[in-house]
């Protein structure tokens, strides 16, 4: 049994650090607890950073793997980058998919070892997810997705953990962070749909498309990590600039074609079509209600 683990990154070195040392942390102590040992291997994908990024990983982690893109792989091409690059050049089991400010507790691998023995080779595993600023509250437990609405719901997003995240729970889609799949799965639905979703929605398709081939999607409450959730996304500023910037770009996740593009793909019916329309009309006033406001002060 063998993991690779893909870490796509753009700059900000400082977190890339922390990641690689807490990984390692955590792997270290899996391999003094666990007798027959699962083989990992750390392949970061840097797409162009300009901070020295690959030159401390090449001067500082000589095992881990660094591919390098252009600075425009976005995440879904930086992943299939780094699924690519293992299909080649290993022999791992499974891909565990990560991102440069997760933080998780030591004993992670011990228990991903543990779950790995009673699952089937159709199993996608995914953690349980909290904020880092409020340890208590849950960043994400999977999600839901309704083809008739085109609705998706992040599971337990600002709830407070308690028993109702503690039982193994089957869900339709996850992020793309601490989610470990089998490698078959790749060869079977294929990689990220780059094109299409080359940021947000392409943890999202590639789900509900393993969803379709008879793939099991579960959330594991013993596997936790930590998200440094202010570190995600874009921060809200309100203008029509940014406005713009939210219906157009691809770091968005809103971006309007993009949107589009996963509502054709996988809603069913007319209604969808409406619901979109509605949800983008909503999301406009409220932006420009705020705007208005900002502008007031």
């Amino acid at each position: 049994m063998g993991l690779a683990i893909l870490i796509p990154v753009y700059n900000q070195i400082f977190y890339t650090k922390q990641c690689i040392k807490n990984l390692k942390k955590a792997l270290v102590h899996y391999h003094t607890i666990i007798d027959t040992r699962m083989n990992s291997e750390i392949i970061v994908i840097d797409d162009g950073s300009t901070d020295g990024t690959s030159e401390w990983l090449a001067e500082n982690h000589h095992d881990v793997t660094v591919l390098k893109g252009d600075g425009n792989l976005f995440w879904s091409a930086a992943i299939n980058m780094g699924i690519e690059h293992m299909l080649k050049a290993s022999e791992h089991s499974h891909i565990l998919f990560w991102n440069k400010d997760l933080y998780i507790e030591s004993d992670y691998f011990v228990t991903l070892h543990r779950i790995l023995q009673t699952t089937n080779d159709r199993t996608i595993l995914t953690s349980k997810m909290y904020r880092k600023n409020t340890p208590d509250l849950i960043f994400s437990f999977g999600g839901t997705y309704n083809p008739k609405t085109d609705k998706k719901v992040n599971i337990g997003t600002g709830k407070k953990d308690g028993p109702k995240f503690e039982k193994i729970t089957k869900v339709d889609w996850c992020g793309g962070m601490a989610v470990i799949m089998p490698v078959a799965m790749f060869g079977e639905i294929g990689l990220c749909d780059a094109k299409s979703f080359p940021q947000y929605d392409g943890d999202t398709d590639l789900f509900l498309r393993a969803k379709d081939a008879g793939y099991d999607l579960h959330v594991y409450p013993d596997l936790k990590a930590w998200n440094l959730h202010e570190n995600t996304g874009k921060k809200d500023v309100y203008s029509f600039k940014n406005y713009l910037w939210y219906l157009n770009d691809i770091r968005s996740f809103k971006n309007l074609r993009i949107s589009f593009r996963f509502l054709k793909k996988h809603s069913i019916g007319f209604f969808p079509y409406f619901f979109f329309v509605v949800r983008y009309v909503k999301f406009s006033l409220k932006y420009f209600t705020k705007t208005l406001l900002s502008y007031t002060k």
